[in-house]
């Protein structure tokens, strides 16, 4: 027995860094024994993690021995690393997030190497950024991402975590939107007045991936350097389209940043297109764009097999509205329902008059013998509402959900019901300070953004009921959470 463990010793003592995963245990025998770890952990990024064992020295000095912490992935593909040196783990976990890694302490006598190894623990690698709100604001020309997170209810604001992952601030110009995707996970941030700053981060650690830029090499039918005009973006399956240079482009999501994106050809062939802003609609298992040609002041409608460049096969699968002559300041949708084509809506400027209007435009599908289908207008033509005179002007925000119209003045947030005969502006809350931006969050909140006019942070976000027992009531709030809020998004990244 005691040549047994003569090699047994000599066989262990000679790690630094890796140590198989196939060690015998020795934390229940000998001069040491280690205990009080459990099974199973869950560690957070971004969070410090520690483990604290019992350990029992029997009859030795503990400072005779050097404590290693040591970590492989769980699939066993890779040997072990030094995770950490010292008696209890501390340290922030390493590893990508929704992945498991097998944790285990080497207790190494200095003397004469006898090494004694707890029983592994399996770490789960969880996100704090993986639900909740990301929060886009600019102050004087510098930006700041932020994140309200619904898991960590104790601290749930993060500002500034573009400079607390990369240790400088965010580079310096006028912010203009994010967008989200999760196929793969990132996070794009645009610029409106340096484009080429434009970034991406990682969509579960919100960490720095590279420049947007990046993202659009070997662009086929692309005139012209890149700049971006916003990334408001839609998906359609494994497929998203975004838009640069007034044009829209597709790719496939599912195969990385490196996919070349394409471009959507034109609906009415030489006629060309522009286009400022984008939304997407979903209803059934297809899938629709709705956007406005500035070139030829039209809506235009694109319907998924053109989005997808694989198919061409209907080619009348778009149609437009044709003489439309206004200036779009928001563009959004009403949800449909399920089985529905969620109602295409746009707050546009008249240019003659200078008043607002909203356009309702209703969408439905058609198919022939075939199966080859289009878009077709729904419940006649659109349905157009003339917005009170003083009511919106150009610091007026808009959002939509559930059939209802929400938009701001000054602090005052209105609503108007899209399916009533007779539809008038309804007071719904007045907030503390101006509001900046409206997001929706659910079936009967909305997400709401002021400006206080603090000096160093005056963005603040609140959460509103919009339920009819207790509408406009303040559900949640959180102050000082960046600059003036200029975008956010609901952010559900999953791994």
């Amino acid at each position: 027995m005691k040549k047994i463990l003569i090699i047994l010793t000599l066989c262990l003592g000679v790690f630094v860094s890796c140590i198989e995963d196939d060690s015998i245990l020795l934390s229940d025998i000998g001069e040491v024994k280690i205990s009080g770890i459990e099974e199973a952990y869950t560690a957070i990024f971004y969070e410090n993690f520690k483990i604290t064992p019992d350990y029992t020295f029997d009859g030795v000095d503990e400072s005779k021995f050097t404590f290693y912490w040591l970590h492989r992935d769980r699939t066993g593909a890779h040997e072990a690393d030094t995770l950490y040196v010292g008696k209890n783990l501390d340290v922030t976990m390493p590893g990508d997030i929704g992945n498991y890694v097998e944790i285990k302490v080497h207790v190494v006598n200095k003397e004469n190497n006898t090494t004694y190894v707890s029983p592994s623990t399996i770490v789960s690698i969880g996100s704090h950024f993986q639900k909740g709100w990301l929060i886009l604001s600019d102050k004087d020309d510098h930006g700041y991402l932020s994140f309200i997170s619904e898991s960590n209810t104790e601290s749930p604001v993060y500002r500034d975590l573009y400079g607390n992952f990369s240790n400088t601030p965010m580079p310096k110009g006028k912010y203009l939107s994010i967008n989200t995707q999760s196929d793969p996970s990132y996070i794009g941030v645009v610029l409106k007045d340096s484009p080429e700053k434009s970034f991406v981060l990682d969509g579960g650690s919100m960490s720095y991936l590279h420049l947007l830029s990046e993202e659009f090499k070997n662009m086929e039918h692309v005139e012209g350097p890149f700049k971006p005009v916003n990334n408001h973006s839609a998906f359609y399956g494994h497929y998203y389209c975004t838009m640069a240079n007034g044009k829209i482009y597709t790719r496939a999501s599912r195969y990385g940043y490196t996919e070349s994106y394409y471009s959507i050809p034109a609906y009415g062939g030489e006629m060309g297109y522009e286009v400022k802003d984008l939304i997407g609609f979903t209803g059934r298992s297809d899938y629709v764009i709705g956007t406005y040609d500035y070139k030829n002041k039209r809506y235009i409608f694109l319907g998924r097999e053109r989005l997808n460049v694989r198919s061409y096969s209907t080619p009348d699968a778009d149609f437009d509205m044709g003489n439309v002559d206004v200036e779009p300041v928001w563009m959004g949708k009403s949800n449909g329902g399920q089985y529905k084509l969620d109602d295409f809506l746009s707050v546009v400027k008249n240019p003659e008059t200078g008043g607002y209007q909203l356009h309702q435009i209703f969408l439905d599908y058609w198919y022939d013998e075939n199966w080859v289908w289009g878009l077709t207008l729904k419940n006649g033509p659109p349905k157009l509402y003339n917005f009170p005179v003083g009511m919106i002007d150009e610091n007026t925000c808009f959002g939509a959900a559930n059939n209802m119209l929400y938009f701001s003045k000054g602090a005052e947030i209105y609503r108007v019901n899209l399916v009533s005969p007779n539809p008038t502006p309804t007071l719904i809350a007045t907030m503390p300070d101006p509001v900046t931006f409206i997001g929706y969050d659910s079936d009967y909140k909305i997400a709401v953004a002021t400006n206080s006019g603090d000096s160093e942070f005056p963005g603040d976000f609140y959460i509103i009921s919009t339920a009819t027992e207790d509408i406009g009531t303040v559900l949640e709030s959180h102050k000082k959470v960046g600059g003036v809020i200029v975008d956010m998004e609901y952010n559900t990244t999953m791994y």
